[in-house]
């Protein structure tokens, strides 16, 4: 084959400099909201719910948000978020026996106490 077929890419250098894709991304990411509400527990209050409490199960949106344990939030900051995501166990209830819950305040306690470390990304953080 003749080297003709071959063509070298080069990456070009990125066309926007750091704080131009952090202004970008957080525009983008701020006018979400008015589209897709998004709501917060602070692992404090989480904690304080649910941890050391057997078979304690976490209770439905609209209860902790009619309690106000939940929190509507407007617009990114730089506080940390930690996004759980979990799968339902049955089709009536997420958690009937309560384990996910209990997992992930064993895991909530550990991040807050230090000895278990989150890996998340942050696109704030990459390299320039």
């Amino acid at each position: 084959m003749g080297s003709g077929l071959v063509k070298r890419v080069v990456p070009k250098k990125s066309r926007y400099s750091y704080d131009r894709y952090v202004s970008d991304w957080r525009n983008k990411f701020n006018s979400s909201f008015e589209r897709h509400p998004f709501y917060i527990i602070s692992v404090r209050k989480f904690l304080e719910l649910y941890h050391n409490k057997d078979g304690a199960k976490m209770e439905s949106h609209r209860t902790l948000k009619d309690r106000g344990d939940l929190v509507e939030i407007q617009s990114i900051s730089k506080q940390p978020v930690i996004f759980v995501s979990h799968e339902w166990h049955t089709y009536t209830e997420p958690d009937p026996t309560g384990i996910l819950t209990k997992h992930l305040c064993v895991l909530l306690d550990r991040m807050r106490s230090g000895t278990v470390h989150p890996s998340y990304h942050d696109p704030f953080k990459f390299k320039k």
